[in-house]
C-alpha cells in the first residue's frame, strides 16, 4: 500500500515540475504586457496634457515620454517606441491628440507546441489620448 502512495506522490511531483514553470512564465509574460500597456496609457495622458497647455514644445514632450520609458521595469527598446502628435477638434473645442505605441515580442499561445517551443510574434500596442486645449481667461 505504501509503495503505491510513494509512486503516486513521485508522479504528481514530476508533473508539477513540468507544469509549474509554464504557469510562472505565463504570469510573468502577462504582467510584462500589462505594465507596458499601463505605461503607454500614462505616457499618452501626460503628453496630451503637456502639449495641450501650449507652453511645452513637441520635442520636449517627446523627451519626457522617452525619459518615462527609460526608467523602471520592464526595460524597453527605444527604437520600437513610436509617438504621434496631432491637432484635433473636440466638439466645439480645439484639442491635441497624442498616440504612443510600442512593438513587443510576445508568445503566440494559439500555436503552442510543447515539442517545438512556443512561437513568438511581434505585436504593437497603441494608446491614444485627446485633451482639449486650456485657455487662460
Amino acid at each position: 500500500m505504501k509503495k503505491k502512495i510513494k509512486g503516486q506522490a513521485l508522479v504528481e511531483f514530476i508533473l508539477s515540475l513540468c507544469i509549474l514553470p509554464l504557469f510562472v512564465g505565463g504570469i510573468i509574460s502577462i504582467s510584462r504586457v500589462y505594465i507596458i500597456k499601463m505605461k503607454l496609457h500614462q505616457a499618452a495622458r501626460h503628453g496630451a496634457f503637456l502639449i495641450s497647455t501650449g507652453k511645452v514644445a513637441e520635442t520636449t514632450v517627446r523627451q519626457e515620454i522617452k525619459n518615462y520609458f527609460d526608467t523602471g521595469y520592464p526595460k524597453v527598446d527605444m527604437s520600437k517606441l513610436g509617438m504621434k502628435f496631432k491637432s484635433v477638434r473636440v466638439s466645439f473645442l480645439k484639442g491635441d491628440e497624442v498616440t504612443v505605441s510600442y512593438s513587443l515580442k510576445i508568445f503566440d499561445l494559439g500555436k503552442l507546441n510543447f515539442w517545438k517551443g512556443t512561437p513568438v510574434i511581434e505585436k504593437t500596442f497603441t494608446e491614444t489620448v485627446v485633451c482639449a486645449r486650456q485657455s487662460i481667461l
